[in-house]
């Protein structure tokens, strides 16, 4: 499946796509959102909207529903609800569309297999032997979604599975004056809470040198030239 980011100026209903052909309620203990279809020339667009504390699918019994036509105001017994003309992401094919990356993740519920990729990430005998105590790392990341979707980022590139990974690290960290902490028997790493965050960085390979100027930078994301 392929996932990509749409800007929010996409956020709309898909343009040139007729009238809705269906409306399903995503529920989970409750309305979660709504999924919309829409079809155009044989292709289907599915949209999805993550459902807002205000968004009702009902209204309560002390409102009469009326419609107004012709000039006329008359009572309704449809139960109808209203949506929004925006939606979080869009599913066409085997692609998807993200143009609200949170909401998209609550909607799937993304946060929770995070959480269970970096468990499954700690088990990891590679991974965990990086690593004298993985504790201070482990605090750093924490519950925080940001955090665990890099960590899955740390898993999916894997830099650490590299032929002397560690060696070249303690190497670039003496010269380059990391301050990184190594055991002197066994040169694991020694994380604390001071260096959890520039350890994160490197295993994201988001530590990043400038030849024209030899600075160090952090940087958020990086795409090889």
């Amino acid at each position: 499946m392929l996932v990509r980011i749409w800007p929010r100026a996409h956020l709309s209903a898909p343009i040139g796509y007729r009238a809705i052909e269906a409306a399903t309620i995503l529920t989970r203990g409750g309305a979660q959102g709504y999924a919309v279809k829409f079809v155009h020339g044989g292709e289907t667009v599915y949209a999805v909207k993550r459902s807002t504390n205000t968004w009702k699918t009902a209204y309560p019994k002390k409102y009469i529903n009326m419609i107004f036509q012709n000039g006329e105001l008359s009572a309704t017994q449809d139960n109808g609800f209203t949506i929004e003309r925006n939606f979080d992401f869009y599913a066409i094919g085997t692609s998807i569309f993200i143009a609200n990356k949170r909401a998209f993740e609550s909607v799937l519920h993304y946060r929770e297999a995070y959480v269970e990729a970096f468990a499954e990430l700690r088990q990891s005998p590679i991974f965990s032997g990086l690593f004298t105590d993985l504790q201070p790392l482990i605090d750093y990341v924490g519950s925080n979604s940001i955090q665990l979707r890099r960590m899955a980022v740390v898993e999916q590139k894997a830099l650490f599975e590299k032929p002397n990974f560690l060696q070249n690290l303690r190497r670039v960290s003496t010269s380059r004056g990391w301050n990184l902490n190594f055991d002197p028997m066994n040169n694991r790493l020694i994380p604390t809470a001071d260096t959890a965050r520039t350890i994160l960085q490197i295993l994201l390979d988001h530590r990043l040198m400038s030849e024209v100027t030899d600075n160090i930078y952090d940087v958020p994301d990086a795409t090889p030239v």
